[in-house]
């Protein structure tokens, strides 16, 4: 079964993605913010990674920076929300 790791601050939504992706037979774990999802990055391997760029605590380009670091330990694919300028879908890329 596919891992997926929802990082999404919305509790609403968060709980939307979980349930959908439930429903698609994925396991899923949630993450409200940064620095729950980095500790689930350090602990867990993920097939995919969803996740919203406007985080509290860590953003999600510096959460995209330290996936980087960690990358030899993480195989993921990384879908981002909220990526409305240019600029962001470029840094986001680079990241």
């Amino acid at each position: 079964m596919a891992k997926v790791l929802v990082i999404e601050p919305d509790p609403f939504l968060s709980k939307f993605y979980a349930v959908k992706l439930k429903r698609l037979k994925y396991e899923v774990d949630v993450a409200l913010n940064g620095q729950e999802a980095l500790q689930h990055l350090k602990i867990h391997a993920y097939d995919a990674v969803l996740m919203d760029l406007i985080l509290p605590y860590r953003d999600g380009f510096e959460l995209l920076r330290d996936m980087r670091r960690l990358r030899k330990k993480l195989s993921i694919k990384i879908i981002t929300t909220e990526l409305q300028q240019k600029t962001d879908i470029k840094k986001a890329f680079e990241l």
